[in-house]
């Protein structure tokens, strides 16, 4: 019985420690898949993946950790967002919150970004910080006459 009681530990803390690195891998596909299938039921057409958004948005969510803030440029709409429980959650904020919500149903927008930073706030951890920012329009790289790279959903 204190066997199977041990295994069943081990096992459970050892799935915690690896999930942690497993989400910050995968948390902004999670988010996205999530978005999009939310703006369907709603009958609002998908959005795009704007990858070349993707340094900027990651770099925002690790500034997040240390000052909780709304970047001031260079998107159409923002959403923010902290919680301890994971991205599945960092959505249903926005999407229990009226001014969130809205962003994320906007027929405007084309594109999207979104960056999940895991980290620690007010010394709980694991915090996941969450940012989605839409687009109305592509945003090709400066000094390119190449279009950005769009994951398609």
């Amino acid at each position: 019985m204190v066997r199977k009681i041990l295994f069943v530990i081990v096992v459970m803390l050892g799935t915690t420690c690896t999930s942690t690195n497993h989400y910050a891998k995968n948390d902004g596909m999670t988010i996205f898949r999530l978005v999009n299938q939310f703006r369907l039921k709603h009958g609002v057409p998908p959005l795009q993946y704007l990858k070349t958004r993707q340094a900027e948005i990651d770099r925002w969510a690790i500034h997040l950790e240390t000052r909780y803030q709304h970047a001031s440029r260079g998107y159409s709409t923002e959403n923010i967002a902290i919680n301890f429980i994971g991205p599945e959650e960092l959505f249903r904020q926005w999407k229990n919150s009226p001014p969130h919500r809205r962003n994320m149903l906007l027929w405007r927008l084309k594109y999207c970004a979104i960056g999940v930073q895991v980290g620690t706030y007010k010394g709980i951890q694991p915090a996941y910080f969450g940012v989605f920012r839409g687009y109305d329009r592509d945003f090709k790289p400066k000094n390119s006459k190449y279009s950005s790279k769009i994951l398609h959903p």
